[in-house]
Order: structure tokens, then sequence, then C-alpha cells
């Protein structure tokens, strides 16, 4: 080939590459933009928005992951039991194999309506358009939430780069390291961080450094000496064991927001907060059950004069999320249970050495403490009822930690990432 000609390929090439590029990067934009206006929250109460349902009435169907979702899920946790040795498991090949089982199922309203696909992109463009976002304050369960959200936006639809990043901040317990408070912030390096930019400018600049969702441990939701004061309250004033409780400060996280400045247009936060499972006779001997509920009202009662404290000096809604059950025996479950079988009524009978038959009365006193965001309730705290998802689900467990079996925390992926869903789903569906 004569020189000429050589130069001539060479620049067509050039052309048809950029040509390209600029094709692959108007269609990527153009994918964004459409999912950036999936969601438009309103302050609109005139919207004709259907009623609000409740998200724990359903049940479990057969389900098949979007292959972007089963990618994902590549490090889950879902132990198998090799307590007969390891040597005789293929370990990967099996927690795989079972983290697609538990994974194999969704949940279904109880008119049939499925949950709303999930979104990572319109996600963190609502959360982004107040000055926290999302906040979860509550125990190891809750911490389970917070990274089941990361992971869920950690690679959106397929998307080749990593929508968000996750920050955690740890503290010490004795000789012990645990992680008190975890952040999820946007990847500034994803085309969407400048998207949201261009498309909100009436947004300061920093709010899109700052996380678009923050998780605190907490697992009392008290300090200690409120504790002693309420379990005095209570009629019981013998010491409390001294046992691991995180306390990471939910107060005062809440009280810095409280003094950001907010912008014109600024749509309400997303809290959510519970406590539960650390109050049980195991963590908390040698007091016993009827002293554990009484105390529990009473803690209700501060947290509640708290959250309505910050309601009043930002916009908020607030959500106080049900305990989650756990399940003896969950190794001999393999799939969902219907809400008739006996093991769910099982759960709220059957005692053991941390109080699970107590979640449900911790349950209880929360309904009636909180409206019922699906009867209509929006001022204060809203209940958000989980428990009739999660009780059906003891195939979903952790499963095996090579000493116990851990039937109180769930696999990733499995329950919490229904819940989210489900939520995701509220927002969606009352514009909230």
């Amino acid at each position: 080939m004569r020189p000429l000609g050589r130069l001539r390929t060479a620049f067509l090439c050039i052309i048809v590459s950029l040509l390209y590029l600029s094709f692959v990067g108007w269609w990527r934009q153009g994918y964004l933009l459409a999912s950036l206006s999936t969601h438009r929250p309103s302050n609109d109460t005139g919207l004709n928005v259907p009623p609000t349902r409740d998200l724990a009435a359903g049940h479990w169907a057969p389900y098949s992951p979007p292959a972007y979702e089963v990618e994902l899920w590549t490090d889950n946790n879902c132990r198998i039991d090799w307590s007969d040795g390891e040597d005789k498991h293929d370990i990967p090949k099996e927690m795989k194999q079972r983290a697609d089982a538990v994974n194999g199922w969704e949940w279904v309203f109880e008119d049939g309506v499925s949950v709303q696909t999930w979104n990572a992109t319109a996600f963190v463009e609502r959360m982004v358009q107040n000055r926290f976002g999302m906040l979860v304050i509550g125990d190891s369960l809750s911490n389970q939430m917070l990274a089941a959200l990361g992971k869920m936006l950690g690679s959106p639809n397929g998307q080749g780069v990593a929508l968000t990043g996750m920050r955690m901040h740890t503290d010490r317990w004795l000789d012990k390291g645990y992680v008190n408070r975890t952040d999820i912030f946007i990847n500034p390096h994803h085309p969407a961080y400048k998207l949201l930019q261009q498309q909100y400018p009436h947004i300061p600049p920093e709010r899109f450094r700052e996380p678009i969702a923050i998780g605190i441990r907490t697992d009392i939701l008290l300090t200690d000496d409120e504790l002693s004061i309420v379990m005095h309250e209570v009629g019981y004033d013998s010491p409390i064991r001294e046992h691991f409780r995180s306390q990471g400060n939910w107060r005062g996280m809440l009280q810095h927001f409280t003094k950001v400045g907010g912008w014109e247009g600024e749509h309400p936060g997303i809290a959510i907060i519970n406590t539960g499972a650390h109050w049980n006779p195991g963590y908390m001997k040698p007091a016993k059950g009827e002293h554990l509920i009484l105390a529990y009202s009473k803690a209700l009662k501060i947290v509640t004069d708290e959250m309505q404290r910050f309601s009043e000096k930002m916009p908020m809604r607030v959500f106080y999320r049900a305990v989650s059950p756990g399940h003896e025996g969950c190794k001999e479950y393999h799939a969902p249970l219907s809400a008739a079988d006996p093991i769910t009524q099982l759960v709220e009978a059957r005692t053991n050495a941390f109080g699970w038959e107590l979640f449900p009365r911790y349950n209880d006193l929360a309904r009636k403490s909180f409206s019922l965001f699906y009867e209509g309730g929006s001022d204060g705290i809203s209940y958000w009822g989980i428990w009739n998802m999660s009780v059906v689900r003891p195939d979903a467990h952790i499963g095996f930690s090579g000493k116990f079996w851990d039937c109180m925390h769930w696999c990733s992926p499995s329950v919490p990432e229904w819940w989210i869903k489900t939520l995701w789903h509220a927002i969606v569906e009352q514009r909230w």
C-alpha cells in the first residue's frame, strides 16, 4: 500500500473510532438521564398517588435475578454446614449454590403487584436532594441492611464504573474492633456525578461530595446512663451485665445535620431507626423479660421525643423498623414458608437464651407508639413492619459459622435486600 493510502486508512480509522466513542457517550448519557428521570419526589399533596400499602403483606414467589444483580453477589456469606469436616466439601461452590437458592425468591404484594424494579441511579438522585439522604440507625441487623444497600448501589444495571463507594469507621470494645459508622457516597468518576450536578444546580456543590446514605451502629439507642435510669423507673436496680453494646452517636449525627444549611426545594431525608435484638435476657443479665418489656417501652418514648425534636429542625421522614425475627433450628429449612406454617407461631412462643420470643411484644409496643404509614400516618415516626415478610424465611439466615449456627443474621443477598426494595417501592409510589 502506498504511503498516502496508509495515511488515508489511518485517518478513516480515527474518524470511525471517534464517532463510535461519541455514540457510546451519547447512549450512556441518555441511559443515565433516563434513569435520573425515573423518580421525582414531590411536596405537592394534590398529586394523584395510590393509597400507601402494607409493605409486609404479601408472599414470596420464585425469582430469577437479572444477570447484573447476580454479578453483585459474588462474595455472598450464605454459609453451609461443614461440621462433618471441611475436607468433605467444596465450600465456595456450595456457598454459591446456597446463595442462589436463597436469592431465588422475590416478594410480591398481596394484590399481586410486583415490587418496583430497583434503580440504583434513581435512588442516588432521590437521596442527594436532602442534606443527609438515608440514615440507618440501629444494631447489627441495621448494619446488614446498610451493607446490602451499599452492595445494591455498587454497580447499577450493568454499568462498568461503580456508582458509589463505601467508607467504614471503626471503634474498639475491649480487644475487639467493630464498625460503628458506614458512609455511602457517589463515585466522582461515575458519569452520574456530573449529570446530577448539572441537573440540580440549586443544590450546593459540596452536597454531592457528602454521603448519600449513612449507617450508625447503636444497639439499644440509649446511653448507659439512660439505660440505668430507665431500668430504675421500672423497678429494677441490679447492675446490668457489662456486655458489648455499640453506642454510635446517632443524636450527634442528627444534630450536625440540623446545623447544615438546607436549600429551597430540599426534600425530606429518610431516617430508619430500630432497636430490639440487644434487649434480651442474655445481654442484659440478670434482668428478665417483663422488666425488659417495660424498659423498652420507656426507651421508645425517649427515641420518639428525640426524633420529633430533630424533625422540627430539618425536613425528614422517620421510619421505625420492626424487630427482625430469629429462627431456632434454621438449618432445617431450605425454602420460604407460608404464613400459615406453624413455625411462624413457634417463633413467637419458643423461648431461648436471647429472648427472641420478646421480639413480637417489642413490635406491638412500637406499632402502638407510632403511626402506620400505610394507614395514612405521615407525621412524626411511622412504624415500618417487616416481620411478616421475614418470619417466613428461616432458610435465609447466615447459617453455620464454624462454632455455632447464626439463625439471627441474614445471608447476603436475602431478606434485607427486599426490605430496601419494598421501601424504595413506597418512596417511588408515594413520591416521597
